[in-house]
């Protein structure tokens, strides 16, 4: 495994996928997190799309159906990947990994109503709701629940991001005025892998950058 390679990863929580995924970022490489319980139509899809070279898996099972590259789903029932650059931030997933514990509660993916919320402020010493759609490594804001919320929002961008409202000709919109939101930032991906089309669609230079490569 050199600098570049894609690796598929089928193991379950233990010492040894920490071990391999460490292995990995030492190296330089890229792994696809795979789960033995999806279709297998879908896991050689997955590494398939991704060109992983190599599967690294715990039992044999997972062999037989089947840093970081994340799959999406599409309106067409597809998956795409994106390829992180470095630096940018780690996965929420590897986070949680390698910090210790205790940890504040971390809630992202879904909409987080405000009564989970206070559910889970009453069992922990801190609850966050994190937005940021998989482009963007995951999260690209945050905002701390409190017991006196009456709403839940998306907060503010965390550091090295930016967020920018713009309306149908890329220009900022008043406050108020609905819009589209852009992120920048070091947590942006470079792209869709073997989707050159697509990221130059969607993966666009940032008019706003004090420098080139914001």
């Amino acid at each position: 495994v050199q600098l570049g390679d894609v690796v598929g990863i089928a193991v379950e929580r233990s010492p040894a996928l920490v071990i391999a995924l460490l292995a990995l970022m030492k190296c330089g490489a890229a792994y696809v997190p795979l789960d033995p319980a999806y279709p297998a139509e879908r896991l050689e899809f997955m590494l398939a799309d991704a060109g992983a070279k190599l599967l690294l898996a715990s039992t044999p099972a997972a062999l037989a159906t089947t840093a970081t590259v994340l799959a999406i789903d599409e309106a067409l029932g597809q998956a795409r990947s994106y390829s992180d650059q470095e630096p940018a931030a780690l996965p929420d997933s590897q986070q949680v990994l390698y910090r210790p514990l205790p940890l504040k509660v971390l809630c992202g993916g879904e909409a987080l109503p405000l009564e989970l919320a206070g559910r889970l402020l009453a069992r922990s010493q801190a609850v966050w709701n994190l937005y940021g759609p998989t482009e963007t490594t995951i999260w690209s804001s945050a905002k701390q629940m409190n017991r006196a919320d009456t709403e839940v929002t998306i907060g503010r961008p965390i550091a090295n991001t930016q967020f920018y409202i713009l309306d149908e000709h890329g220009r900022p919109t008043a406050p108020g005025t609905p819009g589209e939101l852009c992120i920048a930032g070091d947590g942006v991906a470079i792209g869709y892998l073997n989707r050159p089309a697509l990221t130059a669609e969607k993966f666009v230079a940032n008019p706003f950058a004090n420098q080139p490569g914001e």
